[in-house]
């Protein structure tokens, strides 16, 4: 922090990758509270953003906002056990997994604004994680899916615009959704869904939701998908 207390410069971290536990930022193992990552650049590590720790401990109170994560050979951000914590405004591509993964123990997370794309994984991937909002994001030819939503209850999915993932092209095709939902008690609108490039018409009322519902892989659907997001 600068003699203001105010947080000082960025930085920018390079090439964490000659081993499997390389990470750029990594918080845990143990209980962590009230950290804040901001404004950083992560080029080429394994993972770009960890915050990981073990069951019978938390993560909590975490905010990773305004990063930006490239060329990661795994993961760009990996979090277990992490809860109460927000994933804002961030930019996560062109990495060699998921771009964005929640898994066991995740609960209470907000993914909000964030830029995910060309990754070789999922946009974003969910496991065992619930009572998270993922709202407001841009999942953009991201190799996998959009988002992955493994298992988990209670999340809520929308307002995200999901465009042209798993090669998804500008017409919906059963073999291509966008997002696939592998488990009952997830809500993927919240009075209006998500904008799927594959699915935007028709819109016979003019009311800005698509007249038919967009089907997931899993059996589940987006119920009111949008014609338009702002943005």
């Amino acid at each position: 922090a600068g003699p203001d207390g105010r947080p000082g410069a960025a930085i920018v971290i390079m090439s964490m990758n000659q081993s499997d536990s390389a990470v750029g930022i990594y918080l845990g193992i143990g209980e962590v509270k009230d950290t804040l990552v901001e404004g950083n650049e992560m080029i080429g590590c394994n993972v770009g953003i960890r915050a990981a720790t073990i069951s019978g401990q938390e993560i909590s109170g975490l905010s990773a906002a305004n990063n930006t994560v490239s060329g990661s050979f795994k993961e760009g951000a990996y979090l277990l056990y992490t809860v109460d914590s927000e994933i804002i405004n961030n930019s996560f591509s062109s990495g060699g997994g998921n771009g964005i993964y929640l898994g066991a123990g995740c609960h209470g997370l907000l993914l909000q604004g964030n830029e995910v794309s060309y990754n070789d994984g999922a946009g974003v991937y969910l496991r065992e994680t619930d009572d998270c909002v993922v709202e407001g994001n841009v999942l953009l030819s991201n190799l996998q899916e959009g988002i992955y939503l493994e298992a988990g209850s209670g999340n809520v999915i929308h307002g995200n615009a999901l465009i042209f993932n798993k090669d998804s092209g500008r017409q919906y095709s059963s073999l291509r959704p966008q997002a696939f939902c592998g488990e009952a008690g997830n809500n993927w609108s919240l009075g209006t869904g998500n904008l799927w490039a594959d699915w935007l018409s028709p819109d016979e009322n003019d009311d800005g939701i698509v007249d038919l519902p967009y089907d997931l892989s899993g059996g589940y659907q987006d119920p009111f998908p949008l014609t338009s997001i702002s943005g």
